[in-house]
């Protein structure tokens, strides 16, 4: 995290430009983007790209009105967001395809909430929803459920898990090697998220009986617009390698010129 008051209120106006910058670029490749209706990590690539967009742009609006705290943790989404398209394309003819089938799951269990709640359920729908899970759904059955098929047992009415990954947050950030966006900022920033004292001590000042609270934290301003940055640029990446979309060369060339950037921020910061 930024942790310099006065070197993040002189970051964010850099950092601002080349968010604006990458955003306009990866519109771009978003708008011209076209891919085989079979080619999972496509989809799954196009569709976080085009919600990272989203992300930054509110991190960005966040960060012009000081509302940084709130900016860091739509950050905290970004990052979670990379490191599972990361983390699919390692394996990209079969976790983008589980991230796709999982839907059946979700319609499944709004299926049972319906049914028990003495509503209607369309039979050819419902029979559309058996058949695809026939063939998606022993993927995601929980560890018990997978004993009892293992044991010709019954299944329960609902032997899915709850999330398409087996694996928690940290897991996945740690096998693509985000485990320092991880312990930086999405460790951080749950602390805010989940309304803990630590989370919130640096908004509250009390002495004696009187309470002050503040949202002057322009270093999770900073942090959010340089993680967001990054969270973007390294999905757009991939996008673009993935469907050879042609705007290597614009990409590399903004990730030089921030990578510059820091380092003559870092160097000047050390002469001083």
């Amino acid at each position: 995290m930024i942790n310099n008051l006065a070197k993040a209120l002189q970051d964010i106006p850099n950092l601002a430009l080349f968010v604006d910058e990458l955003l306009e670029i990866s519109d771009d490749m978003t708008q011209q983007a076209k891919f085989d209706g079979n080619d999972h990590l496509a989809l799954m690539s196009l569709c976080f790209v085009s919600k990272q967009i989203e992300h930054l742009r509110s991190i960005r609006i966040l960060v012009d009105v000081k509302q940084y705290r709130d900016a860091g943790l739509i950050a905290r989404s970004m990052i979670e967001g990379l490191c599972i398209l990361l983390w699919a394309a390692h394996k990209p003819q079969i976790r983008p395809l589980h991230w796709k089938a999982y839907a059946w799951v979700e319609d499944y269990k709004l299926m049972l909430k319906k049914e028990k709640a003495g509503e209607e359920v369309d039979p050819a729908y419902k029979s559309r929803i058996i058949e695809q899970l026939g063939t998606y759904g022993s993927e995601f059955l929980t560890p018990k459920a997978k004993k009892k098929q293992e044991n010709h047992l019954p299944l329960p009415r609902d032997p899915y898990r709850n999330r398409w990954i087996y694996q928690n947050v940290y897991e996945i950030c740690k096998e693509v090697e985000g485990d320092l966006l991880y312990e930086k900022i999405y460790r951080e920033t749950s602390q805010w998220i989940h309304w803990t004292i630590k989370g919130m001590s640096s908004a509250i000042h009390q002495k004696d009986m009187n309470f002050a609270y503040t949202n002057a934290s322009a270093d999770m301003g900073a942090t959010a617009l340089a993680s967001g940055f990054q969270s973007l640029l390294e999905s757009a990446k991939l996008l673009d390698s993935h469907l050879t979309l042609g705007f290597g060369d614009k990409l590399d060339n903004i990730l030089a010129r921030y990578t510059k950037f820091h380092r003559n921020r870092a160097s000047s910061n050390a002469t001083r």
